[in-house]
């Protein structure tokens, strides 16, 4: 029985970007480049790609056992009943959360997240700090599977604001120092639309005498010394928080 696994969501039936996690980057489908960067990480005692039980996602299910990875497959559409599903599947009473299009989710705050969780049994960890495409949280199966008993919907965006707000659960906060914090503000490094794309790609084509061994500090750091390569999809992001007010306001 893992005490704290990582679960990846990904599908390949996304309607702004279809098959985003396997679009190659040098070669290699981004769900790898996510996966191999992760991996560093020392904590987790389990990894598992959580997808869909759809035909469309055979071939993700695929790469996922090809990286070394434990599969799930369950809701298509409601992500939390995924998560619930299968944290009930690995017996995991505690899960950082990976979402496939936070293409730089970094080892460090994984590692962090987990140690949170061991100090104070927290149900709900967050990172403050990291700029979108980065960020990771974890979720106990006590709170996953109260989310899932409450909601009277199928989740929409920004569905963590419901265990933030949920004062039967504790939770709690891993925050970056604040250089990294300031410099991450107003980054969009996370993958939705064809400028994140292009801003990713410029990412790892200067990055890439490192192969996947670099950190999401590197990334913001180049991006602080080239702020044109952040151009391209710097708009999106009012869209993106415009969205999660009205999923906070209602």
């Amino acid at each position: 029985m893992p005490s704290a696994a990582v679960f990846i969501v990904a599908r390949t039936g996304s309607s702004r970007l279809p098959r985003k996690v396997l679009t190659p980057i040098h070669e290699r489908p981004i769900l790898a480049r996510l996966v191999e960067r992760a991996r560093r990480a020392v904590e987790p005692d389990a990894w598992v790609l959580c997808t869909t039980t759809a035909s469309s996602d055979d071939e993700l299910a695929a790469l996922g056992l090809a990286l070394g990875l434990r599969v799930f497959r369950g809701s298509e559409r409601d992500v939390p009943v995924r998560l619930r599903d299968a944290a009930r599947a690995t017996e995991a009473e505690f899960f950082v959360l990976l979402e496939s299009d936070e293409i730089f989710a970094d080892p460090e705050f994984i590692d962090a997240v987990i140690r949170r969780r061991l100090e104070t049994g927290a149900d709900y960890i967050v990172t403050r700090g990291l700029p979108i495409g980065a960020w990771v949280c974890g979720i106990s199966r006590r709170a996953i599977e109260q989310l899932c008993a409450d909601r009277a919907t199928e989740a929409v965006d920004g569905w963590g604001v419901f265990l933030e707000r949920d004062a039967r659960l504790r939770t709690e906060s891993v925050h970056t120092d604040s250089a990294l914090a300031a410099a991450s503000e107003g980054l969009r490094l996370t993958l939705d639309y064809p400028e994140d794309l292009e801003v990713i790609s410029a990412v790892f084509d200067r990055l890439r005498d490192r192969g996947d061994d670099f950190s999401v500090r590197d990334v913001v750091a180049l991006l602080t010394a080239e702020p044109e390569l952040a151009a391209p999809n710097r708009k999106l992001n009012e869209q993106y928080w415009q969205r999660i007010e009205k999923t906070r306001q209602s």
